[in-house]
C-alpha cells in the first residue's frame, strides 16, 4: 500500500467539533465534480457515483462502504490567553 498524501483548502469556515465528521470520500467526490464541471461534462455529479479510481470498497452491514477516514482537524497555531476564542456554535430548527 502507497501512503496518499491530500492537501486542500476549503472556501469557507468549518466546524471542527462536529457530531457529523467530513469523511475523506466526501472531499474527494466533490472535486472530481468540480473537475467534471471545469472539464465540460454534461452531467458532472455522475462522476462521484465512482470513487474507484481513488478509494477501495470494504463490506458493510447494509452493502459496502467506501475505504476512508473521516479528517481530524489540527491548528496551525495555539490559542493565546486573553484573546478571543472562536468555537462552534449550532442552533436546530424544524
Amino acid at each position: 500500500m502507497i501512503p496518499l498524501k491530500v492537501t486542500f483548502r476549503f472556501g469557507s469556515p468549518v466546524m471542527t467539533d462536529s457530531e457529523h465528521p467530513i469523511h475523506l470520500d466526501a472531499l474527494i467526490a466533490s472535486s472530481a465534480v468540480v473537475e467534471a464541471e471545469i472539464g465540460g461534462e454534461t452531467d458532472p455529479w455522475a462522476v462521484a457515483d465512482d470513487l474507484s479510481d481513488y478509494l477501495d470498497k470494504a463490506v458493510h452491514e447494509n452493502g459496502w462502504v467506501w475505504k476512508a477516514s473521516a479528517l481530524r482537524f489540527e491548528p496551525e497555531t495555539e490559542a493565546m490567553d486573553g484573546l478571543f476564542v472562536a468555537f462552534n456554535m449550532v442552533r436546530r430548527s424544524d
